[in-house]
């Protein structure tokens, strides 16, 4: 009898799981989130190299530092706004500003390579990054609601995390090795503009 008990609830947790990898809004939120690192995880690697051009180490080294740091002084904002306007506006809206500022974001560094321009416009990586840490528990919650699986549906969007980083990193480095910064930061804007029409 336990064998058979053990037997039924082993496959209710493959039931489970199919039922929760066909759901729709699941897979849709999944690949979304895959696009917003794969349209943003080589901007800052790009814009460093940029930064560092020509540079002796220490002052690159400052400027790299200053970029984060801004970049994590509007988040700190950003997060507690998106915090309290994700009840009011809805989730979508709002994950929609996160892909719109990093498309914005990538479309204004072709603009100019001025050193102090590029890390001023940090600020917008650090609304997009704001919005979607909090956006990401919330819409996990969301659609993990009574299906008793909010740990594994998080590890598996975190595992998409991963996947973004990878593919934007190897893809956008290789572009601007062979066509220049400006075709990578245009293809990772392109990849954000998809990223939000997908959503």
């Amino acid at each position: 009898e336990k064998s058979q008990g053990a037997d039924e609830k082993a496959q209710q947790e493959r039931t489970n799981l199919r039922k929760l990898f066909s759901d729709r809004r699941i897979l849709t939120f999944t690949a979304a989130v895959v696009l917003f690192y794969f349209a943003n995880a080589a901007t800052l690697p790009l814009i460093a190299q940029i930064l560092t051009q020509g540079k002796h180490a220490r002052s690159s080294v400052w400027e790299v530092s200053v970029m984060v740091i801004i970049a994590e002084v509007v988040m700190v904002g950003v997060a507690a706004f998106s915090g309290k306007t994700a009840a009011k506006w809805g989730r979508k809206p709002l994950f929609l500003l996160g892909f719109g500022a990093l498309a914005i974001r990538n479309v204004l560094t072709v603009v100019s390579h001025n050193h102090f321009y590029l890390i001023g416009l940090q600020t917008l990586d650090g609304v997009a990054m704001a919005i979607y840490g909090v956006l990401l528990t919330l819409v996990t919650a969301d659609l993990a609601k009574g299906t008793g699986r909010f740990n594994f549906l998080q590890g598996a969007v975190q595992s998409s995390i991963g996947l973004g980083g990878v593919l934007s990193n190897s893809l956008f480095g290789f572009i601007a090795k062979s066509m220049g910064f400006n075709a990578s930061f245009l293809g990772l804007s392109a990849v954000a503009v998809a990223g939000g029409l997908l959503y």
